[in-house]
């Protein structure tokens, strides 16, 4: 068994009804009959309103032919465009499913990723055959919808009824029309990325240079990350630091005065922006500039009143910043501190110290 198909969610073996008569998110089902190219236009739609600055996030097909005539059939990733193949060529004479489990398996796993992100919308391809019997990605479409998710997606006529069946008939009918997408997109309550960050949790690691501290965050990264949670960092750094490389293009063009100059490949993007001299940024308006997460860890920033752990090392000659810090909450240091009145983590423990920080976030249970 690959990792896609052990990451995937299990699939529904019997039809399930999905009462969702309390929820008010919204779901759009583009209704088509057969032949019509619903597939194009939800690709099309989803790629405007992307390029307009909403989050949408899922997956779109894109559907051709084999030199056999078979279809070749590709669910694309709205956000990077990174292709995964969901179907299998069987041969000419065969006439079994061409769908292929383990690309549905890692479509499953794309779309459980990105709903951590609590797009503005959730693209699925469609509600089709394997669908309508309780597997394919209804499982992916279920949980976005009962997590308050809007969710956009494509239904066969002839799907209909099971459709009715399995939700219960959630969802505005949209006739496979640009306008009426529109229409519907506009009609929808929208959550602001102010308001996702109001729910992002935050803490912070402060202590002097050399204690410790962006080891323990490594650590901690990689086992709350490695919980299914998703894990941004902001560190405060001396005003002489320079991401760039002189020479480069991008170093050229801030040189020259640009005030953001952004760097982009198909594996990461990076924005530099130019004080020319203005005040430093707090906390709160670099939050700003980040994509709502589940925690969000600050490196740095001593003073500032998020709770923090102290990372202390007594063999680096400097008294502890706590108890002038008020913030500070725990210590977690590689030697034994007794008479604290808060608690002392191992500093070389990462999972203590993440299982710490999860259960004051109130995220521990997740």
């Amino acid at each position: 068994m690959d990792k896609a198909t052990r990451l995937r969610t299990p699939v529904i073996s019997s039809p399930v009804h999905f009462h969702v008569s309390d929820s008010s998110t919204p779901v759009g089902v583009i209704l088509h009959e057969q032949g019509q190219d619903s597939e194009a236009l939800l690709a099309r739609f989803a790629l405007s309103l992307a390029a307009q600055g909403a989050d949408v996030r899922g997956l779109v097909q894109r559907t051709s032919k084999e030199d056999n005539g078979k279809s070749r059939m590709e669910l694309i990733d709205v956000r990077s465009g990174r292709s995964t193949l969901i179907s299998q060529n069987l041969g000419s004479g065969s006439a079994s499913c061409c769908v292929d489990p383990s690309g549905l398996a890692e479509a499953a796993v794309v779309l459980q990723a990105e709903m951590r992100h609590r797009p503005a919308l959730l693209v699925i391809n469609k509600f089709s055959g394997m669908e309508a019997g309780g597997t394919g990605l209804v499982a992916e479409l279920f949980e976005a919808v009962t997590q308050g998710i809007p969710v956009l997606t494509t239904l066969s006529r002839r799907y209909q009824p099971q459709w009715e069946e399995l939700t219960g008939g959630i969802g505005t009918m949209l006739p496979p029309d640009p306008a009426a997408l529109w229409a519907w997109w506009s009609s929808i309550p929208k959550t602001s990325p102010s308001s996702a960050r109001e729910g992002m949790k935050i803490f912070g690691l402060a202590g002097w240079s050399g204690a410790g501290k962006t080891t323990l965050i490594e650590r901690l990264i990689s086992d709350i990350s490695g919980r299914g949670l998703l894990v941004s960092t902001v560190k405060h750094t001396h005003h002489k630091f320079d991401v760039d490389q002189p020479g480069k293009d991008s170093y050229r063009h801030r040189v020259a005065g640009a005030t953001e100059v952004m760097v982009a490949s198909s594996l990461r993007w990076a924005l530099m922006h130019e004080l020319h001299g203005a005040e430093e940024p707090s906390v709160e308006e670099l939050m700003a500039h980040m994509t709502p997460v589940d925690l969000l860890i600050i490196e740095g920033f001593k003073y500032h009143g998020h709770p923090k752990i102290e990372v202390h090392r007594p063999s680096v000659g400097k008294a502890m910043l706590w108890p002038s810090d008020p913030h500070i909450v725990a210590i977690a240091s590689d030697s034994p501190l007794t008479d604290l009145p808060i608690p002392v983590l191992d500093l070389n423990d990462g999972k203590v110290v993440a299982e710490f920080i999860l259960e004051r976030t109130g995220l521990l249970t997740r």
